[in-house]
């Protein structure tokens, strides 16, 4: 069957945060290029939550259903019994991508032999040619789909309404309607890849000298993280944890903030995808990878080439896998000095023209 012609159309996506949200343009193109099919989004949580009110995908599915909890999870005959049913009573006249789903849905796609299956290729051949992440994902899915995906189209985020709404009420419940507000995160889903709580705090102390400003600092789950980073501050006052909330409250949170600092996160890419300036601090993985392509800032401690860092193909790195630097007694993620943040900032806002100073 021609893409064009497909009327139920079972999309598999990526499995995290960042990587949902680094193929929203591909997301887009589909949904443009299909107006009056019905697609279904098949996925994880709690990236899925991103994608709930979405105009661009009608349906969606998480891979819980199934009892399947991390990317590797291969199920067994029964799972893949009960994945097959399922892809069998949806009727799903073109299935796309199944290579990027958990192991145990991929496995029983193929094992279905579905007439109309179109995947997409490695990236990692783009990758090499020096091209971003982005870009190689809407490169590989144009070469894998036949489609063709405008080169400046971007990710980016949809907020519902209730969402926006919720944002706007949390502001104004903690007196910070009307505020200048920066975004932090401290978050990371390994210690490698977190900058130091202290490092964070200074940052944010410097931001809070100045009265006008007020810390939105993103948790999620990790609420030891922000606890660290509120005890090294001198103006702990100034700071607004936020915790765990529906990822569209959080997105919807993050659109109030003149900018985002963190680390490389899902939370990088949803600000980046809401156009709010972002600063990154970067250790074991690759910006030329993960950095967002609309004129996010990278900061980095890297003086060396790391043999173990991936720069040509996405996935963890050796180090990350083994939870520990390969090369030294500290991760190269501590590298990075605060003194290279702050100037970060204040080129960010020399170049975007939003105030630091009163």
């Amino acid at each position: 069957m021609g893409l064009p012609d497909a009327r139920r159309v079972l999309l598999c996506l990526r499995y995290g945060i960042g990587d949902v949200i680094m193929e929203l343009p591909v997301v887009e193109t589909l949904r443009r290029m299909l107006p009056n099919a019905r697609i279904t989004g098949l996925g994880a949580s709690p990236a899925l939550e991103l994608l709930e009110n979405d105009p661009r995908i009608d349906m969606l599915a998480g891979i819980h259903i199934w009892g399947l909890h991390h990317w590797g999870d291969s199920g067994d005959s029964t799972v893949k019994t009960c994945i097959k049913h399922w892809i069998r009573q949806e009727e799903f006249d073109l299935i796309l991508d199944p290579s990027h789903a958990v192991f145990a849905v991929r496995d029983a796609i193929w094992e279905l032999d579905h007439p109309a299956v179109r995947d997409t290729p490695s990236p990692t051949t783009i990758l090499m040619n020096g091209r971003g992440g982005v870009t190689a994902i809407k490169e590989a899915a144009a070469h894998g789909w036949g489609i063709e995906i405008r080169e400046n189209l971007a990710p980016r985020l949809h907020l519902p309404p209730d969402a926006i709404d919720f944002a706007e009420r949390f502001l104004v419940r903690h007196g910070m309607a009307g505020c200048r507000i920066a975004g932090i995160s401290p978050v990371a889903s390994s210690h490698l890849k977190q900058w130091p709580a202290e490092r964070l705090a200074e940052t944010s102390d410097h931001l809070t000298d100045n009265r006008d400003y007020r810390i939105l600092q993103f948790c999620g789950p990790q609420e030891s993280a922000c606890r660290d980073v509120v005890r090294h501050m001198h103006r702990p006052e100034r700071v607004l944890s936020v915790g765990s909330f529906h990822l569209s409250q959080v997105a919807a949170l993050l659109s109030k903030c003149s900018f985002f600092i963190g680390n490389d996160t899902g939370l990088m890419h949803m600000a980046s995808a809401l156009d709010v300036p972002v600063i990154a601090i970067f250790g074991p993985t690759s910006p030329h990878l993960y950095l967002p392509e609309n004129g996010a800032m990278a900061v980095t401690g890297i003086d060396i080439a790391c043999p173990h860092r991936k720069i040509d193909s996405f996935g963890p790195s050796p180090c990350i896998i083994e939870s520990r630097c390969l090369t030294a007694d500290q991760g190269c993620i501590t590298r990075a000095e605060t003194g290279q943040v702050i100037a970060a900032i204040e080129q960010l806002a020399a170049r975007l023209f939003f105030p630091l100073n009163s």
